[in-house]
């Protein structure tokens, strides 16, 4: 049931009309009978930004990885962002704009190399084989000759933010030298939350992830029991590098991001909060195409290349 709209939850006219499709269509809807939906914006590829892919057999099963970036390094290793797209656990790939266009971005804007990682979907490719391949990416990536191995984050959107949050802490115990995290809209605490209590009428129902739907979809990754090793805000968060959490008001998994943000700083993590108004859940899926989600991700990246310095 939606509450009442107040002026935090606004959301920008571009994003409001990339949304209005899905106004009234229940989750059911979406997956029996689907939606027509409007052909998305055509996001050009950004000048200068090369990527190629690699099949990697370190992890079984397989899997790929998208490798962005400017071209040979003039000046020695670079920076490097493996990047992990959202999805719910079990969808999502390596052409989404979260994934595609988020990661020419990062790679034009920092002059970085960038891994976006093709981790296994559920229910065929559960706990823990996904975080088990965001690992490897992690290891490839500190193994390329272009990239600095001491100025490497990784991150991720979403449930993508959940799996790297997961890989994040399985690095810091083997003592995996991460310079920075960068978790956008992350779901953490997919099984206490906190929850809202309601949803604002700026959310349509299918972008918005109540307790049900999001252990609904998180069973289907780690089963009706979950290990304690997948869920982040279980974790110990000592040695983990500076963090950056993204939040939109508007958005179910806000709450217990922010408490995941806190639980970080509690841990003696510096940890960053970027609240991004006017968006919904996956705002840098709309990167190229909404001048709100460019911004934000402008923002995001300021702070991830200070941190890469």
């Amino acid at each position: 049931m939606a509450g009442p709209e107040h002026d935090e939850y606004a959301i920008d006219p571009q994003v409001a009309a990339r949304v209005a499709h899905l106004r009234g269509v229940s989750v059911e809807q979406f997956f029996t009978v689907g939606v027509d939906a409007p052909p998305p914006p055509i996001v050009e590829p950004i000048e200068g930004v090369v990527w190629s892919e690699d099949l990697l057999d370190t992890t079984d099963p397989s899997f790929r990885v998208r490798r962005y970036s400017t071209g040979p390094g003039a000046d020695g290793a670079r920076p490097c962002l493996v990047w992990c797209h959202g999805g719910g656990w079990g969808l999502g790939d390596l052409d989404m704009v979260e994934a595609h266009v988020v990661a020419q971005r990062v790679a034009s804007t920092l002059d970085a190399i960038v891994y976006s990682v093709d981790y296994g979907l559920a229910p065929a490719q559960a706990y823990p084989v996904p975080q088990e391949q965001i690992v490897a990416a992690v290891e490839h990536a500190m193994a390329d000759p272009e990239v600095d191995p001491l100025r490497l984050a990784l991150g991720g959107a979403s449930a993508g933010g959940h799996l790297a949050a997961c890989a994040a802490h399985r690095l810091a115990v083997a003592g995996a030298p991460l310079a920075a995290l960068f978790f956008a809209y992350p779901v953490v605490d997919p099984l206490d939350g906190p929850y809202p209590d309601r949803r604002p009428d700026a959310c349509p129902e299918l972008l918005w992830f109540d307790a049900d739907k999001t252990s609904a979809l998180f069973a289907k990754h780690a089963g009706a029991s979950p290990p304690s090793g997948s869920v982040p805000m279980r974790l110990d968060a000592d040695g983990l590098p500076p963090t950056l959490i993204t939040t939109v008001p508007a958005d179910g998994l806000g709450p217990q991001a922010v408490a995941y943000v806190e639980h970080l700083a509690a841990a003696g993590v510096d940890a960053e909060h970027h609240e991004v108004s006017r968006v919904l859940h996956g705002y840098l899926d709309m990167t190229g195409s909404v001048d709100i989600a460019d911004a934000a991700l402008d923002r995001h990246l300021s702070w991830l290349g200070a941190a890469l310095r």
